[in-house]
């Protein structure tokens, strides 16, 4: 594309990392995609995702170092949940799913939102993705009242664990932000 004058030798630098960007994060969703389907948990994993997404894009979390780290942390955790949804005995799915939506309650009430140095929060906007980090939790439960109502208890769980690793990655950023700190 430079030698060819489509981009200025200034904006190779940007074009790299978004084309890089691009790379890991469809290589991250085919990985992701082929485990769902490997597993045979595709409809489980929309749900958890879901609930992940949302409530991740309000809260903020965990920003690992590289962007192989961050799908290699981010494959890891997925790969968890689906043992977890595969292995759990349904007489375990009530109790782990209030306990995981109890911890993602907890975590959202104490630390919600966290920023990061890629993007501080500007005036007003720490209120701001407060209460929206409250109505998508709030939102989040009445999610999984209602899947369970409707005679899915495995979708519910799904949407509980999608909640509580949201909030988990927003602990570890918290942890990591407080060590930083200490430091200097």
């Amino acid at each position: 594309l430079l030698r060819q004058g489509v981009i200025q030798a200034e904006d190779q630098d940007v074009y790299v990392y978004s084309f890089q960007a691009m790379f890991f994060g469809g290589g991250y969703w085919l990985t992701m995609l082929a485990l769902a389907l490997m597993m045979h948990k595709l409809p489980e994993s929309i749900a958890f995702f879901a609930a992940f997404l949302l409530l991740r894009s309000s809260i903020g979390g965990y920003h690992a170092q590289s962007q192989l780290r961050c799908a290699v942390l981010s494959i890891a955790s997925f790969g968890l949940f689906l043992l977890v949804v595969h292995y759990l005995l349904p007489i375990w799915i009530p109790t782990v799913t209030i306990g995981a939506m109890l911890l993602a309650t907890g975590l959202t009430i104490a630390y919600a939102p966290i920023d990061h140095d890629n993007r501080a929060f500007r005036q007003g906007e720490r209120q701001y993705y407060r209460k929206r980090s409250i109505i998508l939790l709030i939102t989040a439960w009445a999610a999984v009242i209602l899947i369970h109502y409707l005679s899915w208890p495995k979708g519910a769980l799904c949407v509980s664990l999608g909640a509580c690793q949201a909030t988990l990655a927003l602990l570890a950023a918290y942890l990591k932000k407080r060590r930083e700190d200490r430091k200097s």
